[in-house]
């Protein structure tokens, strides 16, 4: 999905990897501007919208963040995800990054 601002250019560009051995598993990923913080309601509403939309297909989202992300680490909690371990060396300069996951079985 992309967010587009009045001026047409990109702001978020978001979406997922279905993990290829698990049915109903996707790592979710994004990428934005520093423009995405010119609409924050907006944002966090649409984003919402775009998970809870996500989670109709897949149970499992997870995926990595930089501990130091700590704007985006609230969002990410805002939206219900879990945050599972912090890994202390992780990634090719060895930074700390949590992995979070939102899990939301079909059949409960």
């Amino acid at each position: 999905a992309a967010g587009l601002a009045e001026d047409g250019l990109a702001e978020i560009l978001w979406g997922v990897d279905p993990i290829p051995y698990c049915d109903n598993a996707a790592v979710v990923w994004m990428l934005s501007t520093d423009r995405l913080y010119d609409y924050p309601v907006e944002f966090v509403v649409r984003t919402k919208e775009g998970f809870e939309q996500l989670h109709q297909r897949f149970e499992l989202l997870t995926n990595f963040i930089d501990a130091r992300n700590e704007r985006h680490i609230k969002w990410l909690k805002w939206l219900g995800f879990k945050f599972l371990r912090r890994i202390e060396r992780f990634g090719a300069q060895s930074l700390p990054f949590y992995e979070f996951a939102s899990y939301r079985p079909k059949c409960v």
